[in-house]
């Protein structure tokens, strides 16, 4: 007999409770059972580990940003307790990670193998979820994990990554609350966003694009104000910390938002950054996946997608211009287009629809490593890691 059920909601093979057939619903964690998600959380950390475990062993000369969070840990003096000491502390998330994290750098990059494998392990969930078919939800997976930037990300700059993954599943979370109602998980959004703040400084302006996808997303007209409610859910844990701690500093210091002024990095300006975007590979290559998000847009009828990935695209180039975002955290604008890609498409229901996402799956995988040829650091990092690899086959 033929099930009717779509591939989200067709019961597991064997499944009973109480003798009725379980049935997968949208808020069914993927695998349902416990010991198959960490078993694929593992298999997904593995490639990760593996590249951490190579570049401990061929070295990396040059300086990487979880070089920087070691040094940075090694200076603190925790003899110390007063405001500006806790201000300097910043991001803490971050910095208790390199505190407790032995083996230095190569430490970090296996923190970050890890947390790689379970973050990819709750991307794959959402999209079963959403109801994307087997083969597209693995060939869009594969634009995000086989990316060299989210590699790059994941192993040498962990403090990134970490607000990448706290935004991520944050995202994923405000899609379950604002799409199907889940309040739980509007919540829950909304404290990962904290978090995210708490990693990394350019954690900030992924809050500002969560505020824009909930004012953006298409909501029922017979529900006045959802918006508003949508959004104060979303950002309210992050805007009261932060106005909690620039009130203290304001009190103790003097210095409003100084902790977040003595953690930016050199301001660049709108006239560089624009230049980079618009006149060059390497900018070309970052607004490639807002050109392909924006063609699987149109094709889901759901234009309002287009404005969403312009917006998160401004901001997030705004804060790359006035130092929010770091150099090193430039091309995670390419991941965040991505996540944002995930939320916001919906499973294919024509075969036209089915067949763009998959092409888009492919496109991106294909522009992630056609970066390699406009981003030489990138392509030093990525080198010896291939040729270590090959050596060794």
């Amino acid at each position: 007999m033929v099930s009717l059920l779509t591939p989200a909601e067709a019961p597991p093979a064997g499944a009973r409770h109480r003798g009725i057939a379980a049935r997968r619903t949208r808020l069914d964690p993927y695998p349902l059972n416990p010991i198959s998600r960490w078993v694929l959380r593992l298999l997904y950390a593995v490639p990760y580990l593996a590249v951490a475990i190579a570049l401990a062993l061929i070295g990396d000369p040059a300086m990487v940003p979880n070089d920087e969070l070691v040094a940075r840990v090694a200076e603190v003096d925790w003899s110390r307790a007063d405001a500006a000491w806790v201000s300097d502390l910043y991001p803490p998330i971050s910095t208790l990670v390199g505190v407790l994290t032995p083996g230095g750098a190569v430490g970090l990059s296996v923190v970050g193998a890890l947390v790689a494998g379970y973050f990819l392990q709750k991307v794959r969930e959402a999209l079963v979820q959403k109801g994307f078919r087997g083969t597209t939800t693995t060939l869009l997976l594969a634009g995000l994990a086989a990316n060299p930037l989210f590699a790059y990300t994941a192993l040498e700059n962990l403090p990134s990554f970490l607000a990448l993954v706290l935004f991520g599943l944050g995202l994923l979370d405000a899609m379950r609350f604002m799409a199907w109602g889940n309040t739980e998980a509007g919540f829950r959004a909304g404290i990962l966003f904290l978090m995210a703040v708490l990693s990394a400084p350019e954690a900030f302006v992924y809050v500002l694009i969560a505020g824009g996808t909930a004012a953006i997303l298409k909501v029922r007209r017979d529900q006045p104000g959802v918006r508003m409610s949508n959004l104060v859910v979303l950002v309210f844990p992050t805007a009261a910390a932060v106005l909690t701690m620039t009130a203290l500093e304001l009190a103790f210091l003097g210095e409003p938002f100084r902790f977040l002024i003595h953690s930016l990095a050199p301001a660049r300006g709108l006239a560089a950054i624009g230049h980079i975007l618009f006149a060059t590979p390497e900018g070309w290559v970052i607004l490639a996946p807002l050109v392909i998000g924006s063609i699987a847009s149109v094709s889901a009828r759901r234009p309002w997608g287009i404005l969403l990935g312009v917006t998160m695209f401004t901001v997030y180039s705004f804060g790359n211009a006035v130092g929010i975002v770091p150099a090193s955290a430039a091309g995670n604008t390419f991941i965040v287009l991505i996540l944002l890609a995930f939320t916001a498409l919906p499973a294919g229901r024509t075969r036209l629809q089915d067949t763009v996402n998959r092409l888009s799956g492919v496109l991106l995988l294909v522009v992630a490593w056609a970066s390699l040829l406009v981003r030489p650091a990138l392509q030093a990092w990525v080198e010896p890691i291939v040729a270590a690899v090959v050596g060794s086959a």
